[in-house]
This record gives structure tokens, sequence and C-alpha cells, in this order.
């Protein structure tokens, strides 16, 4: 399965997560989310993460992950540096950044 405007998939005019979601979830069926032995398992990198992420988002073990992400990302302020704004995503979650070459 592609995205859309991405691999053999038509062109799009706009990129959406939500859709992609939604396509994802049309494709997979009810099985998607399911709990337990059966069901799928939905795989993004980039982009795609984030619509798999939000097909599977009622999912607990995702719910989760999205709970923690949201409760310990730190916002951003206006003014930071290019290092502080790549830093800042890791640092909420434990994640160290490499130093910058």
């Amino acid at each position: 399965m592609d995205r859309r405007g991405y691999g053999d998939s038509p062109d799009t005019a706009r990129s959406d997560f939500e859709t992609d979601a939604e396509d994802a979830v049309e494709v997979l069926g009810d099985g998607a989310c399911a709990v337990g032995p059966g069901g799928a398992h939905l795989v993004g990198h980039g982009n795609g993460a984030v619509a798999a992420l939000l097909a599977t988002a009622h999912h607990p073990v995702v719910a989760g992950l999205l709970d923690r992400v949201r409760d310990g990302a730190p916002s951003i302020p206006d003014g930071v540096t290019t290092e502080q704004y790549l830093r800042a995503p890791g640092e909420g979650l434990g994640v160290a950044m490499p130093e910058p070459t």
C-alpha cells in the first residue's frame, strides 16, 4: 500500500495525515486494530508513520505511546536556535541527540 501521491499511487494535490490514516483503516479493515493474536501490523516511516499512528490511535499500546509523547513533549518558544529545535523533541522523551556536526 502506498500513500496518496507516493509510489504507485496517483498524484494528489494535498497530503493529509488523517486521510492517509482513513485509507489505511479502510484497506486493513476491522482487523487492523485487533488486540491479541491476529490483526495486522501497520508500519510507516517518515510521514507514513504519522498516518500509521493516527490509524491505530485507539489501540491501547499506541494510545499509551501518544499519551507519553503528548505529556512529555516540550513546547518550543519563539527564538530558539537550530540546535535547541533539533534537541527538544528527543529530550522530552529522554532520548539524547547526537552532537551536531
